[in-house]
């Protein structure tokens, strides 16, 4: 059981959307080895405050940490260091809270993007933006409300935007012009009133012709191919931050981006069904919408992330929807994700479908053996089920 439960649990992990380890600002000073192997500040007096401020953030000294890079900022104004050491101030900061802290972190970031935006701790930088403002909007703070709402309208704007270019793209002129002009036009609409939350939000968008200088081999981060690196990341902002809003507006915008279909979107939607599936609680608008995408998404990463989602939702339309994949898929990674769902399910429908999976002939030996397992693991009446019905086994 564990062994299986662990591989299910790593996979899940490992393909989890980029965004929810940069959501992790704790990360922090642990970060510092991604830097390039050929330094030409290594050694020198720049470097020696970075790494004293490193080992400040490591005893959890964090005030030392501020006086330290803002020391280093003073002394070094036009080093490298001092462009990430930025970041690390506002980590620092971060960790003290406090609302002028918070205040004056979110400032540290501002700086870093328009005055360093080939420092190696950008994308960091915005993971920790988000926090940041989260934590501001938290406490009334008009600026940081702003700016998460803004995010929103750039992710819904983007879905709204990519659904109806999907559209388009699978219908002839003619069919289109009549059936989806009205969503064309609302999309417009949507594009408009997102403008101003863009321009409000420019503060926070990656600069990406220095991202990828300081970022070495996290393919999670950068764009598949053919697809504009710096909307990437704008969107994977925008969505990062629906982490950060209420139920009621971020579920809705999280739908149109899990509905997606564009090879661009796929973190995107791997995020999104992630944070779906930690907000959805009991809607029950949830079970169907992540047996869909089960079904029908073309990123295998993505489905395996519904399924998990699934597993874990309070819905009691999951069981069914579990039985169903059990049924139906031929994908042997997600037939024994369902299978592991049925089985952390106190539902008594979960333990009857997994009776009834024992029992279906052609059941390869691989899954018999996981759903005998998981039944014996409950003891009692399963294990009386399971040698009642073992002379009839065939395997």
């Amino acid at each position: 059981m564990k062994t299986i439960a662990l591989f299910l649990a790593l996979s899940a992990i490992s393909h989890r959307p980029s965004a929810i380890s940069h959501i992790d600002v704790a990360r922090g000073p642990w970060s510092e080895a991604r830097g390039p192997v050929a330094d030409p500040e290594q050694g020198t007096p720049a470097d020696s405050l970075h790494r004293a401020g490193q080992a400040a953030l490591n005893r959890g000294d964090y005030q030392k940490a501020v006086d330290t890079y803002r020391e280093l900022r003073r002394r070094f104004p036009r080093s490298s260091r001092a462009g990430d050491g930025l970041y690390w101030e506002a980590f620092a900061l971060y960790r003290l809270g406090g609302t002028t802290n918070l205040r004056v972190a979110r400032e540290r970031l501002k700086t870093q993007e328009t005055s360093f935006p080939r420092a190696a701790t950008r994308r960091d930088a915005g993971s920790l933006r988000v926090r940041i403002e989260r934590d501001l909007a938290r406490i009334g703070d008009a600026e940081a409300q702003a700016w998460l709402d803004s995010q929103g309208a750039i992710a819904e704007s983007s879905a709204d935007e990519a659904v109806i270019a999907g559209s388009s793209s699978s219908s002839s002129a003619s069919a289109s012009s009549s059936s989806s002009s009205g969503g064309i036009e609302a999309a417009r609409a949507g594009r408009e009133a997102a403008r101003a939350g863009r321009d409000a939000a420019r503060a926070a968008r990656p600069a990406i012709a220095g991202v990828r200088a300081g970022r070495h081999g996290e393919e999670d981060e950068t764009a598949p191919a053919g697809c504009d690196q710096a909307k990437y990341d704008e969107q994977m902002m925008a969505v990062q931050a629906l982490m950060t809003m209420d139920r009621e507006r971020s579920v809705p915008i999280l739908k149109k981006v899990m509905a997606r279909r564009d090879v661009c979107s796929g973190a995107l939607r791997r995020q999104a069904v992630f944070i779906l599936g930690q907000q959805a609680g009991d809607d029950e608008s949830v079970a169907p919408l992540m047996l869909d995408v089960i079904r029908n998404d073309p990123d295998h990463e993505v489905q395996k992330m519904a399924l998990f989602a699934l597993g874990q939702t309070r819905d009691p339309q999951a069981i069914p929807a579990l039985s169903e994949i059990l049924k139906t898929s031929t994908d042997r990674e997600l037939q024994q994700g369902a299978l592991f769902a049925l089985s952390q399910s106190d539902d008594p429908r979960g333990v009857q479908i997994l009776r009834d999976f024992v029992q279906r002939p052609g059941v390869s030996d691989d899954m018999l053996g996981q759903a005998v397992l998981w039944l014996g693991q409950k003891g009692g009446a399963e294990a009386a089920f399971l040698r009642r019905v073992y002379p009839t086994l065939h395997s």
